[in-house]
């Protein structure tokens, strides 16, 4: 996110619950309009990767606002 994003910064979260595994990374970006979302392959593969094995992943982007992704995997007895 930030080699493209022109961000100076970054914030990694990550965490879990009974059911769920999350991570999430914020940059403070150029963000980009999600409606003409023309994501490289680094997106494409975290969501083909997590989706694989029953996760997924939800981006929150705009422009001038920095851009949110937010990836998560349920594990199993949850």
């Amino acid at each position: 996110m930030v080699k493209h994003a022109g961000a100076t910064s970054i914030v990694l979260a990550g965490g879990r619950d009974e059911s769920t595994v999350w991570f999430s990374v914020t940059d403070d970006g150029t963000g980009f309009d999600p409606s003409a979302e023309a994501t490289g392959s680094g997106v494409i593969n975290i969501r083909d990767r997590l989706g694989s094995i029953g996760g997924g992943v939800d981006l929150v982007a705009k422009p001038g606002s920095g851009v949110t992704l937010r990836g998560y995997v349920t594990i199993a007895g949850g």
